[in-house]
């Protein structure tokens, strides 16, 4: 397959040059690849007759593509000028006949695309592959011009009986959308038959989640079934059911029964209303209808949000109805900052194959538009990463319609193979219009949209994962590029063409809205725990866009990493980072448009959220489980007076306004404006009406504020990308966390900030190839700001407690000469770094040849400073240790085992001390003598056996042939005291070592390192007062005066205020957890983690509903800022919930983040209660922990007493534990039904354990299950000791054993009754007393009597459960 190109002659160019004549020659750029003709001297009507060739492997050219063309003036020197261009759309080249050449006589256009005199003729030919026949275009297809898409039909009613037959007809309502109406309170009704079903009615919204599934049983004959009707109407409830009818769809069972598995499934049904004389669309409604008759299996109809059933072909419309065509123009301006998708080594192999030469920017791309199943793209520019599409791309869909996103796709193309995607975004429509009489249509920009997908960084061969991130399936977790954006509406006809150009003067009119200012974003990073990657140094990087991003040569350096540390074991289970003393602070600077009165106003109803939120919650709490007394209704109806009271003061408030000077406003702007002002009045005016003296309907009218809220705070033309923190180890980036940037935006009004400017906060760190998204890559604790450079004042006045400390920094790297010679050289092989580097050993930093930036100057002369982390040896953390070390011996084959030259070695064979050398450290005690393992493939001496120690495996077996042996000592010591580690232990040179530059560096020298470095630094500091620049560090040439490279120094800020606090995690019980054994229970414990140090708790065996009543405390933690400051931004607790395993790993069953309670002894202690906590496995929610936490400050102050103990554990206080009373539970088990097989048998002896409070019961083994399902005896009785509040009532376990042959018992299904207190009574004795005495006392006891119900079990099998 080629094309080629045939440069004829040209006539009538510009002559250009003073003396004599041009110097032509044509240049013709296809698919990226130049080629060009010779030149012709001194004429200007050339005569070239050249022909130029492509060679275009086995992939077809688009239609669309084009052919650049340019005609130069040759300059043997200075630049070559331009004498005209032209380009030639690939369109009719590739749908001519294959090899038939075409003749242009193109009209050459100068640098502003205005037309000169001269003229250029071409022929060209195109040869297609082998098996591909020229095409012509497509047009618009049946159903985007109207008519009911054609549906699969499958006549099978002539096989059906003539008798009376039982059909069930199954109906799911999913959702509906673009409902017609304003603050309306959809409701669907279901009709067939005179048999009506409704759905529950929802508050303020044209877009409702119904997912509710009904039946309708009929019997009579099948062609009447076929005949009857269907129908389905939406309708606004306000109050009164079915008030107004919004529109309905009526079709008959038979066209239902017609399709295959005889149901629909997903299908969008068009609603009208009938009574129209022209019936229009008023909404769209999602189904699914199965009709099953005698034998049918019902298909799945799950209820499903898909881009594949968002597409006109999925609709269904009655005859009549109207949808008026309408066309989406998307002007597609330019993208940048485009990452790199191919790798030079493919290039060079392009350029070997004959298909191409290598590039400079490895990305070919083009934008790609997608809307209602409709997909159109722009022209491809190869090359450019930073491309100018200059393109307007039409879309035509029926008006309205039911897709509710536009899908932006910028994609790389790839001449080998598929073409990647770079990166995805989605426009919401609900955010670009609105219905109803104030609404207006889609309407979007100019406007940047950011694109997000996997790491930015290239990779050869892509994940699963990231392949989802980048076609937007999954949250992206890096930032892809931007591309500038418009977009509006025209309603009555389609697009006569898929594209066409936008020429110069529309593209220099957005120029305005392309205007950057200089941003700055700030974090301060106060700790890093719950680390699993321990083997190499980590550090963080904070980024905003490219800015920020140190991977990325193109764009100025920023200060926007932290040092590489060692990570530390925190005691139990992870790590930690440890930056004692100063917290690393980086600064990005960054320019980006000022589009602050958008972010500002999001930030703004942001507020309100989170007050209404909080207010709602409160209420919630209040009516959740309680049984009224008279006395607690004032306290809800002042809970109910402050929740509407705020949101009606919130209401009020004026929204941030434009500033003219400072901002550019679209059309969107103004009606988002005008949008939101007039929902915020109407929802005040709805506020006022609310009934005040029924809490439901005010939590219902708050849910639908609250609803309304979080579409007004969707803001589509947010240009400046998110922020995104990594944790990273050298240049592989391990784990993120992605924060909009508008809730890092500062802003004088405190309404328009964001929620986590400049505050402290937790951030969550995710795993990028975390399939479960189960995974924690660690927690971050960061305050982040983000705001206008002259802004940075502001600041550095709300933090006044911090000193600013900013350290030039440059690594001197060595490497052993020869292996064993102890002799360290700068060069050789093994020096794969610059004698002087950055951390990373990317960068070469001579000390001699470092500079600092205006406004800066250096504080003293280069001094060695070593990494504190290195202080940290192998125990360090740990309360527990063990000792271990390696007896070795040799012998000849076959002769008597001797002591070998290295006797004693450690488990790499290097030497080490003998076991009675090794010193007890300071602080440690032993707990037993020194014994050999016997726990390993050894044998009964603790030997294992090799013929060449290193090279081959050790065999716990003697052989002839083995002439080595070795067996492992163990001694284990425990902490008795905790000791300071002292500067001193630090080697006074500052070498660290490692076996690679890449891996983990270590303080003392060990035999098997091969490299070495140590951390030079010298001090920076401003040269005048105020406000510092951010500091750079320029790296001079050797000649000492040209500039080769910009670096960044390492800040830090130092706190005036630091404080000592001890936590108290009093961790009571937990409920309804997730089964993490075959048997369906579990063997739980709970794992803290605060700061930098983790707890865990004992273990409860076999049980769902665990009771571990212990209380952890952490004490000296030291934390930097204000009390105050620490009250209201205090560190996150990690509590997570393990199965414990006897074999293997323990099984992760949950985790919980939770906010201490900041207590001062000195101002009255007040034991906090505990609370109700759900763990979630990644996005599902199950189970919960019952525990409250207590922070409590030190600094001299006197503590409250520690918990009582039980053994060595402590327990949690009587002030926070519920007070238990003794409760007698009654339990009426009268049978099973419905049991579904387990492990492909069936169950025939079960019977029933029920567990509350750590007290169990089991009812009598029934004999047979299908003789008789019910137990012989029914009524159960025990007494346990449960908590007299409601609130910290726990469950009812239920768990289903079957008794089969050989002693088998297995689990086979098992059900949580939770709410115990709807069936707890007040012994009679009691009640009589109560009545005759009105005794206002406690009670002495409990009883709890449940009702007759049929229990739901969950079965422990993958079958589906009958």
């Amino acid at each position: 397959m080629s094309l080629e190109i045939k440069v004829v002659s040209a006539s009538s160019l510009q002559n250009l040059e003073t003396l004599g004549k041009s110097d032509p020659y044509v240049t013709i750029n296809f698919q990226g690849e130049k080629k060009k003709t010779e030149v012709q001297d001194g004429t200007l009507d050339p005569v070239w007759e050249e022909t130029l060739k492509w060679e275009l492997g086995t992939k077809p050219p688009r239609a669309d593509e084009c052919i650049d063309i340019t005609v130069k003036d040759y300059e043997r020197i200075g630049k070559n000028r331009l004498l005209g261009k032209a380009t030639i759309a690939l369109r009719n080249v590739v749908h001519a006949a294959p090899g038939t050449p075409l003749d242009y006589d193109l009209g050459l256009l100068d640098a502003n695309d205005s037309p000169t005199v001269g003229t250029l003729k071409l022929t060209i030919s195109y040869t297609p592959p082998a098996g591909i026949s020229a095409t012509p275009d497509g047009g618009v297809d049946a159903a985007t011009v109207g008519g009911m898409p054609q549906m699969p039909q499958q006549r099978n009613r002539d096989k059906l009986s003539s008798a009376k037959t039982k059909f069930q007809i199954r109906v799911r309502v999913v959702e509906g959308r673009q409902l017609m109406g304003c603050n309306i309170n959809p409701v669907c009704q279901v009709s067939m038959n005179g048999n009506a079903r409704q759905t529950k009615a929802h508050k303020g919204t044209t877009t409702p989640w119904f997912d509710q599934i009904f039946f309708f049983q009929v019997e009579k004959l099948p062609a009447e079934v076929m005949e009857d009707y269907l129908e389905f109407k939406v309708c606004n409830s306000s109050g009164i059911r079915a008030s107004t009818l919004i529109g309905s769809f009526k079709c008959e069972v038979g066209m239902v029964y017609d399709q295959a598995e005889h149901a629909i499934l997903n299908r969008w049904l068009v609603l009208a209303n009938p009574e129209e004389p022209t019936p229009t669309v008023q909404g769209y409604l999602k189904v699914c209808v199965a009709v099953l008759g005698p034998g049918d299996v019902c298909p799945d109809i799950t209820a499903r949000q898909s881009d594949q059933d968002d597409v006109e072909a999925n609709l269904l419309w009655s005859a009549g109805v109207h949808l008026q065509p309408a066309t989406f123009i998307l002007t597609v301006y330019c993208a940048q900052n485009l990452p790199r998708m191919d790798a030079g080594t493919m290039q060079t192999l392009k350029e070997v194959l004959g298909i191409g030469k290598a590039s400079k920017e490895l990305v070919d791309p083009y934008l790609m538009a997608g809307y209602a199943g409709r997909e159109v793209q722009t022209k491809i520019l190869y090359t450019n990463e930073n491309p100018e599409f200059r393109q307007n791309l039409h879309m035509g869909f029926l008006f309205p319609s039911m897709c509710n996103v536009i899908k932006i796709t910028l994609k790389d193309w790839d001449r080998v193979g598929d073409d990647d995607t770079i990166g995805t975004a989605l426009i919401p429509i609900s955010a670009i219009s609105a219905p109803g009489e104030n609404g207006y249509l889609p309407t979007f920009g100019p406007s940047w949209v950011s694109v997000y997908g996997a790491r930015r960084e290239w990779e050869l061969l892509d994940s699963n994962d990231a392949e989802k991130m980048n076609e937007g399936s999954e949250e992206g977790c890096a930032y892809r590029g931007r591309a500038l954006l418009a977009l509006h509406t025209q309603v009555g006809s389609y697009p006569p063409s898929p594209t066409t150009a936008l020429d110069n003067e529309e593209f220099n009119r957005i120029m305005r809205y392309r205007g950057t200012r200089k941003f700055i974003l700030k974090c301060q990073i106060s700790g890093a725990w719950h680390l699993e990657d321990a083997g190499k140094p980590l550090e963080v990087e904070v980024s905003i866009g490219n800015f920020g991003n140190k991977l990325e040569n193109t764009m100025m350096p920023s200060p926007s990493s932290t040092h590489p540390s060692n990570p530390v074991f925190d005691g139990c289970k992870y790590y930690f980072l440890p930056w004692s003393g100063a917290e690393p602070f980086v600064t990005v600077h960054c320019d980006y448009e000022d589009v602050t009165h958008r972010l500002h106003c999001v930030n703004h109803i942001t507020a309100i959220i989170m007050t209404v939120k909080k207010n709602l919650h409160s209420l919630k709490s209040l009516l959740r489980g309680r049984r009224y007394k008279q006395e607690e209704d004032k306290e809800v109806e002042d809970c109910i007076q402050t929740a509407l009271s705020n949101l009606v003061s919130a209401c009020n408030m004026a929204l941030p306004e434009v500033d003219p000077v400072r901002h550019t406003e679209t059309s969107l702007d103004r009606h988002l404006r005008d949008r939101r002002r007039l929902e915020l009045d109407q929802m005040k005016t709805t506020v006022l009406k609310v009934d005040t003296s029924d809490p439901q309907q005010v939590v219902v009218e708050l849910e639908s504020a609250l609803d309304t809220l979080e579409v007004l705070a969707q803001e589509p033309q947010s240009s400046i990308p998110d922020v995104f923190l990594w944790m990273m180890s050298g240049t592989k980036r391990l784990a993120y966390v992605r924060i909009p940037a508008h809730s890092v935006l500062f802003a004088h009004e405190p309404t328009s900030q964001g929620t986590l400017a400049g505050k402290f906060h937790t951030y969550t760190l995710r795993k990028p190839e975390d399939e479960t998204k189960w995974g924690v890559g660690g927690v971050l604790r960061a305050s982040v700001w983000l705001g206008r450079e002259e802004e940075g004042r502001d600041w550095w006045q709300a933090h006044q407690d911090l000193q600013l400390t900013v350290y030039a920094e440059s690594y001197e790297n060595q490497v052993i000469s020869v292996p064993g010679s102890g002799k360290w050289v700068d060069s050789g092989v093994l020096m794969t770094r610059p004698k002087f580097s950055d951390a990373d050993g990317r960068l070469s930093l001579p000390l001699e040849s470092i500079t600092f930036s205006d406004g800066w100057t250096f504080q003293g002369d280069w001094f060695i400073d070593p990494d504190p982390s290195v202080r940290f040896t192998a125990d360090a953390g740990r309360n527990l240790f063990t000792e271990e070390v390696f007896e070795q011996q040799m012998r000849v084959p076959g002769g008597t085992w001797i002591p070998a030259p290295n006797t004693w070695a450690d488990a790499r064979g290097h030497p080490a001390c003998a076991r009675n050398d090794i010193n007890l450290p300071e602080g440690w005690a032993w707990r037993d003598a020194w014994t050999y393992d016997l726990q390993r493939a050894v044998d009964g001496e603790g030997w294992e056996y090799t013929v060449e120690s290193g090279l081959l495996g050790w065999s716990p077996q003697e052989k002839l042939y083995h002439v080595s042996r070795r067996r492992r000592w163990i001694r284990e010591r425990h902490l008795v005291q905790k000791v300071e580690k002292h500067q001193e232990t630090l080697p006074v040179d500052g070498w660290e070592y490692a076996p690679l530059f890449r891996l983990q560096f270590h303080a003392l020298e060990r035999k098997m390192d091969v490299v070495r470095r140590r951390r030079w630094r010298r001090r920076l500091v401003p040269t005048q007062p105020g406000l510092p620049p951010t500091p750079r560090l320029s790296i001079k040439t050797e000649k000492g005066d040209e500039i080769s490279q910009l670096t960044c120094p390492r800040m830090y800020v130092i706190s005036a205020e630091r404080h000592m606090y001890q936590l108290r995690a009093h961790i009571y019980q937990a409920r309804d957890l997730p089964a993490g054994d075959k048997t369906g229970l579990s063997d739980p414990y709970a794992v803290v983690s605060f700061c930098n140090g983790t707890q865990q708790t004992d273990r409860q065996n076999a049980t769902l509903c665990p009771t571990w009543d212990q209380t952890l405390i952490f004490d000296d933690v030291e934390l930097t800022g204000p009390v105050a400051t620490t009250r209201s931004q205090a560190p996150d607790i990690v509590i997570e919930v393990f199965d414990w395993d006897a074999r293997g790993a323990p099984e992760f069953l949950g985790r919980v983040f939770c906010s201490p309670s900041v207590v001062e002894a000195s101002l009255g202690y007040q034991p906090h209660a505990l609370q109700w906590y759900p763990l979630a496995r990644g996005d599902v929610t199950q189970g919960e922990l019952l525990a409250s936490f207590e922070l409590l400050l030190k600094d001299g102050e006197e503590l409250p007493m520690l918990p009582p103990t039980r053994g060595d554990l402590f327990m949690v206080p009587f002030g926070v534990r519920p007070l238990l009373q003794r409760t007698r539970v009654e339990v009426l088990c009268w049978g099973v039904r419905n049991m579904a097989t387990y492990e492909l048998q069936s169950v025939t002896r079960p019977s029933i354990e029920f567990e509350c409070g750590g007290e169990r019961v089991i009812s009598p083994i029934m004999a047979n299950i299908r003789l008789n399902p019910n137990f012989d005896e029914p009524h159960l009785v025990f007494d346990v000791e449960l908590p007299k509040e409601e609130l910290y009532m726990p469950p009812l376990t239920l768990r289903v054993v079957d008794h089969r042959s050989f002693g088998s018992k297995p689990v086979v299904a098992t059900a949580v009754v939770n709410e115990l207190h709807k069936y707890s009574v007040e012994p009679r004795a009691a009640r009589c007393v109560f009545s005759l005495v009105q005794h206002a006392g406690g009670r002495n006891g409990s009883h709890i009597k449940g009702e007759d119900s049929l229990v739901s079990l969950s079965a422990h099998n993958e079958e589906e459960q009958r």
